[in-house]
């Protein structure tokens, strides 16, 4: 019996410890999971903290775009005033040359229309008629009216046409020269002449005044073309002779030259290897006029997103403008977004500052631009820069400078 009981007691203690065992390796289990989990939420919470941050800096870029949003659509209410306040105006000029054109037609056909002649042509014409009585026999079947009546005269619109045309700025004043009469000659100091005039006959007085108001014949002149001022481009010098003054902008003791386009086709890939981890470096852009560019003192180690620099500046050493080497600092609120070079395929190459940029294309393409850089630099106007706001043009050659101190 007691053998009995002790085997029960047995039994029951084997079972109890197989629960245990159980018990424990299902703890172990769960200890493992949550483990597991912690990891998990560790990394979760590093992934947070990157993408907070990310997110933090796509929140300031949404924030910049609304409020360039909301300049462009003050700048296309303001455009629509000034596109209002044209129309108005053209409206008012072709109203006025309307009535320019009628009032100036009535007077033409009214000259021509009723033209008179003078007291001195109708007795030049009685003279005429009275001392020149040809006959037929002498002048064949020819006779001169005895008679000589003024008619209604009309123009014809291919005349009309030609008057309209007519502008005293062709008569020059090597052409013909203004009469002058004993009224209205006047001396250098604006004194009225009249002594020449004095003691003559009206005769001799008429031929005084017939003598100086005779046409003179047109002085032979240079060729329209050759009075044209011919504009032609500056011829752009070297980099090199700049390199003093851009050593003393950087403080630096050398430049060197890491990149330059000319000396093989261009390529994006090569030009984004050159200049990946770099920094202090002068990017200068050269058009058909123009020597230009800007200064990023912080290194370059991603793409596709704005980089900033404490150093930055832009500058131009020879433009149509001006061949005084000059640079400008941004202002205080467009000092953080600064370069960005963007990695997609498009003729974009890099632009610089956010708001008021540079945008600089792919060489030998027409995309790059300056657009209202003014607003992001300080004593800059936008059209003072390299003289070309808002209008695209093409880079003939990129070159990037690295300085060391």
């Amino acid at each position: 019996m007691q053998e009995f009981v002790e085997c029960e007691n047995y039994k029951t203690f084997k079972e109890n410890l197989e629960n245990f065992c159980e018990d424990t390796k299902q703890l172990e289990n769960e200890i493992s999971d949550q483990s597991y989990i912690r990891i998990q939420i560790n990394e979760h919470e590093k992934d947070e903290n990157y993408f907070q941050k990310e997110l933090n800096e796509r929140k300031e870029k949404i924030v910049l775009d609304e409020i360039a949003l909301k300049d462009l659509k003050q700048l296309l209410e303001v455009i629509k005033t000034i596109k209002k306040s044209l129309h108005e105006i053209c409206k008012l000029n072709d109203r006025y040359l309307l009535t320019s054109k009628t009032k100036f037609n009535q007077d033409v056909e009214l000259i021509m229309t009723h033209f008179q002649p003078s007291t001195s042509q109708q007795q030049s014409s009685k003279k005429l008629k009275k001392n020149h009585q040809y006959s037929s026999t002498n002048f064949g079947a020819f006779k001169f009216p005895l008679e000589i009546h003024t008619t209604k005269r009309k123009i014809n619109p291919e005349m009309i046409s030609s008057i309209k045309k007519l502008d005293m700025n062709h008569l020059t004043a090597d052409i013909i020269e203004q009469p002058q009469t004993a009224r209205t000659a006047e001396s250098k100091n604006g004194i009225e002449i009249e002594e020449k005039y004095k003691g003559k006959t009206l005769k001799q007085s008429t031929d005084i005044l017939n003598s100086s108001s005779k046409l003179k014949p047109r002085r032979r002149s240079r060729s329209m073309a050759s009075e044209v001022p011919i504009i032609t481009t500056p011829k752009l010098k070297g980099i090199e002779m700049y390199y003093e003054t851009l050593k003393q902008w950087n403080q630096a003791q050398s430049l060197n030259i890491i990149y330059d386009s000319s000396q093989r086709p261009f390529n994006k890939n090569e030009f984004t290897h050159l200049i990946t981890n770099k920094s202090s470096l002068f990017f200068i852009f050269q058009t058909q006029s123009d020597l230009f560019g800007f200064y990023f003192g912080s290194s370059i180690s991603a793409f596709d997103k704005y980089l900033s620099d404490d150093h930055h500046f832009i500058f131009t050493l020879q433009t149509s403008l001006s061949n005084v080497p000059t640079r400008w600092f941004p202002s205080a609120k467009r000092s953080k977004y600064i370069l960005n070079i963007p990695f997609s395929s498009s003729p974009i190459l890099l632009r610089v500052n956010y708001k008021g940029c540079i945008v600089i294309g792919y060489p030998n393409i027409e995309a790059s631009e300056v657009l209202d850089i003014g607003s992001s630099y300080k004593n800059l106007k936008s059209d003072s820069f390299i003289g070309r706001n808002f209008s695209k043009f093409s880079i003939k050659n990129i070159i990037i400078l690295q300085s060391q101190n």
